[in-house]
This record gives C-alpha cells, sequence and structure tokens, in this order.
C-alpha cells in the first residue's frame, strides 16, 4: 500500500485554521506538504511554510500535535497521506506564494471544502474545543483580561507602538496584550514586551486597571497597566503585522491618537508621579 508523507502546520486564530488553496485546485488544506530528501520533519514545515505562505516558522516554538492518515484526496483508492502536523509560531508578513490562489481561515462548518485527512484533524480539533463555533472569543464573547506596559526611560519619554490592527487600529498604544490561561499578570505584561518589542523590562510598580470598551468594535477588556523600565535589548518592531511603528514620544508631547488604555495609563502615570514626588 503507498503512503504519501506530509508535514503540516496548525495554526489556530479565534476557533479557526489557517488553510491554503492551491492554484487550480478546488479544496483547502492546512498549509505544509511533502518532505524532499532526507528532510527532518521541522526542516520541511520550515520550507513549506515559506514557499507557500512567504513565513519564517520560529523553530524554537514547534510542537508536535499528532499525526493523521486517510485516503489521499484525487489519488488512486488505497493510496494513504499520512499528516504529521505540528503547531509553530512565525515571523513575517503572510502572504500567499505564487502557487497559492487564497489563503482562508476555516471552522468546523467546512468540511466539505478540505480532504479527508484534514477532516480528521478538523474533527480532532473541534472535539477538543478548539476549532468551531463553540469557541467563544476572549473580549468579545466575554470579557478579556489584558495587561499593559507603561515603559520610561531616563528621558522621561514613553514607549509608543502604532497599532496596524483592530481595535484602535492606527492609534497609538504602549506595549502589551492578553493574559494566558494561569498565567500572572506580572509574567503577561514581561512576556508581550519581550514578544513585541524584543526587550527584557523590569516592573516597577501597578499604575491602575482600565475599563477598555470601545462599543462601536464590540470589544470589552479589563486592563491593568504597569509602569516599567528596560533592563536589556533595545526594542524594535518584532511583529510587523500589528504594528506599523515604534517610538519614544515625551511624556508632555504625545501623539494625539492615543488608544483607550494608553489616555488611562498616561492619567495614571501622572497621579503616580504627584504622588511619590
Amino acid at each position: 500500500m503507498k503512503e504519501i508523507d506530509k508535514i503540516a502546520l496548525i495554526y489556530l486564530k479565534n476557533g479557526k485554521i489557517l488553510s491554503t488553496l492551491s492554484k487550480g485546485k478546488d479544496t483547502y488544506y492546512i498549509p505544509g506538504g511533502k518532505r524532499e530528501g532526507n528532510e527532518s520533519d521541522i526542516e520541511t514545515l520550515v520550507r513549506e511554510c515559506k514557499e507557500e505562505l512567504t513565513i519564517d516558522i520560529k523553530e524554537d516554538t514547534v510542537k508536535y500535535y499528532g499525526t493523521f492518515e486517510a485516503q489521499a484526496h484525487g489519488k488512486a483508492e488505497g493510496v494513504l497521506v499520512r499528516m504529521t502536523c505540528y503547531t509553530a509560531e512565525f515571523k513575517g508578513e503572510m502572504r500567499p506564494s505564487s502557487e497559492i490562489q487564497e489563503i482562508r481561515w476555516l471552522d468546523y462548518s467546512n468540511l466539505d471544502k478540505i480532504s479527508p485527512v484534514d477532516k480528521l484533524i478538523f474533527k480532532d480539533l473541534y472535539e477538543k474545543k478548539l476549532l468551531g463555533k463553540n469557541i467563544m472569543i476572549q473580549g468579545k464573547d466575554y470579557i478579556g483580561v489584558g495587561c499593559g506596559a507603561f515603559i520610561v526611560n531616563e528621558n522621561n519619554e514613553v514607549l509608543l507602538q502604532l497599532r496596524n490592527k483592530a481595535p484602535e487600529k492606527e492609534y497609538w498604544s504602549i506595549p502589551g496584550g492578553k493574559v494566558e490561561l494561569f498565567e500572572k499578570m506580572e509574567d503577561a505584561v514581561k512576556r508581550e514586551v519581550m514578544e513585541e518589542t524584543g526587550a527584557e523590562i523590569e516592573i516597577i510598580d501597578l499604575l491602575g486597571i482600565c475599563n477598555h470598551i470601545v462599543e462601536n468594535e464590540n470589544v470589552h477588556w479589563m486592563s491593568p497597566s504597569f509602569l516599567c523600565k528596560i533592563i536589556k535589548g533595545v526594542p524594535e518592531i518584532k511583529e510587523p503585522t500589528k504594528h506599523l511603528d515604534l517610538k519614544w514620544f515625551k511624556i508632555n508631547n504625545l501623539p494625539e491618537k492615543l488608544t483607550i488604555t494608553t489616555k488611562v495609563a498616561v492619567d495614571n502615570y501622572n497621579k503616580y508621579v504627584s504622588k511619590n514626588n
């Protein structure tokens, strides 16, 4: 019995899975493909994702998810495909290569659009409540918990990033993000700053908590902000799909378009300075 050996990426976002449609095809697949020569699984994953999506897999984030086997789509009866799947993070701007017609986010309602082996993967993800309409989105379907870093340098400047995604796209914001399950807020803010800027920070104090509500974008978060300083590294944009720019601003000369959380953090910082001087 012939078996086709493939390596694939499982990348989930808001209860949906990243999928691709090759040119001239009518069936979606999760990213990946056949190994070449003596490639390892990771080498195959890195190459295929680069070729299909122009992204660079962060090899230190690669984790084995599972192996699935089914009848190979479009092949003679009895030809099987064995799909070894990994999860991973990536860097770079995702866009379809010359061989890919479309990038699409699918959920469990899209079983009619995918191959037999992908159906097994979708079912496994759905049963684990990782895929499909049973997923509630933090900050939209229920109140999310976020965190922010109000990073000040020796020149009394604060570090801000220009957002490239909703909510509050094209507004300046302090670095930060969501708190993961079982993660301490202090650990979350350090992780988010490292992921977004590559800098290591020290937390000085809690400034306050923001009721981050953007009704016209259906967003509701509770977001504490921490006064921080950089102890290692030079901040730079590490996630260009999320941020367009990164700059230091004088506290008394900030841009007009500030996110809600940043406005609250600035106000809390000024109160903190007045109280401690």
